[in-house]
């Protein structure tokens, strides 16, 4: 059996930061067809959920991995990756404000990924469909704690796992990747148009009336100020955005065995409209560029290190959904594997609104999204892998609402689960 068919197959199934424990179901020497996927039980509790503890499914999905030889050391493959949620209702996503999904109670099929690729060891891969970003090379490093993180890197915008924007499991992608010794790269395009409804990301659905920073609280109460004020708001937030094409590249070059350094960016441009109608639509550009560093293997044993940092522009989003005009991101995630099948972790995100955000009457006049986690994973065998994982939240927002400025905070949670690997 040619090597290359087997590492292009497996390829796919451990390139997601939830490898599977892949099953081979046919082989010869031309063809290869593997099968995987995992099934995810946990129990969280969150200060933030108005039921807890809660019972959810995450990463559950299912794996069909094909590969074919052909002649001139070309290799086609392609993979179809779908997830669902076995247990039906509301399922819980790890955004800021650590809110339930909206939802009913049917199981549905999402896809993870889905694309065609053709290899050759001299002239790299080319592939087309459904597929991590590049963008994700940068930041996949931290993408390693169970229940929560990646809530700062930029790859997973929108609630959608950066699939309109390209970032995390893009959509419609033609990506190009070439390894040369230790240095390799990557970049894409992203044929597509696609909108998102920033009022159905919106995590409170009612903003109420808002008001200036810069003013006395006498004249906080006058109600022809809080007018001016809501309008000020409504001109200067989206209620949706239209993009084009998106476009990204990475590089990475490996030190030494055990140290890689990665950089890159994405960038697209998008038609807005505002929450104020009589505003006419207006053209923004979302990039995002960054570096980072990884250290060690997780599945080796001993220590693991990795870290990013990103800047973005009309990328990211407050805790009410709202774009941010800029921000810096900031992820840290560590871990040592003791090599008895003990892996304790922890992970830390930062993300953080500029000044130029601050200063606009928006109901949140000041962002940061700031937590830490801990947790302790354990594979049992190649099948079974349990976890708990704890966060604790630093975050600290201001919003202006009924003509008061008021401070929230993070909320904490903690959750234990288990994943059958197939």
């Amino acid at each position: 059996m040619n090597k290359t068919i087997i590492a292009t197959a497996l390829a796919a199934i451990i390139a997601a930061p939830a490898a599977s424990a892949a099953v081979q179901v046919y082989q010869d020497n031309t063809n290869q067809f593997t099968f995987g996927g995992q099934l995810d039980a946990r129990l969280i509790t969150d200060q933030s959920l108005k039921h807890s503890p809660n019972m959810v499914s995450k990463g559950t999905h299912v794996s069909f991995n094909f590969a074919h030889k052909m002649s001139d050391g070309w290799t086609a493959s392609s993979v179809f990756d779908w997830g669902f949620d076995p247990f039906g209702g509301k399922g819980f996503t790890t955004t800021p404000k650590d809110q339930l999904d909206t939802g009913d109670s049917k199981i549905k099929l999402t896809s993870r990924l889905g694309y065609v690729a053709l290899s050759n060891d001299m002239y790299g891969t080319i592939s087309f469909g459904k597929q991590w970003g590049v963008w994700y090379d940068v930041v996949s490093g931290t993408d390693n704690a169970v229940i929560w993180g990646g809530s700062a890197d930029g790859a997973y915008t929108f609630s959608n796992n950066g699939a309109t924007n390209g970032v995390g499991r893009a959509d419609r992608v033609i990506q190009y990747r070439n390894t040369i010794g230790d240095f390799s790269f990557a970049v894409q395009t992203q044929l597509q148009q696609d909108s998102v409804d920033l009022t159905a990301v919106n995590m409170d659905g009612n903003f109420g009336p808002v008001a200036p920073m810069n003013v006395t609280e006498a004249e906080r109460k006058d109600e022809n100020l809080l007018k001016a004020a809501k309008k000020q708001y409504d001109k200067y937030h989206l209620a949706t955005i239209e993009y084009n094409n998106t476009y990204g590249m990475s590089a990475s070059y490996t030190l030494m065995s055990d140290l890689q350094v990665v950089v890159g960016g994405n960038i697209g441009k998008f038609t807005s409209t505002y929450k104020d109608s009589s505003i006419g639509k207006s053209q923004r550009t979302d990039y995002i560029y960054g570096l980072g560093i990884n250290y060690g293997n997780l599945s080796h044993e001993g220590l693991y290190v990795a870290a990013n940092v990103n800047k973005n522009q009309w990328h990211q989003a407050d805790v009410n959904g709202n774009m941010l005009p800029e921000a810096v991101g900031v992820e840290f995630y560590t871990a040592y594997n003791l090599g008895n099948g003990l892996r304790p972790y922890a992970v830390f995100n930062h993300l953080q609104s500029n000044e130029d955000y601050a200063s606009k009457a928006g109901t949140v006049v000041e962002s940061k999204m700031q937590y830490a986690a801990f947790g302790v994973a354990y594979s049992w065998d190649k099948n079974i892998f349990m976890y708990a994982e704890g966060k604790v939240d630093f975050s600290d927002y201001k919003t202006v609402k009924d003509g008061n400025v008021t401070k929230s905070e993070g909320k904490n949670g903690f959750g234990v689960g288990i994943r059958y690997k197939f």
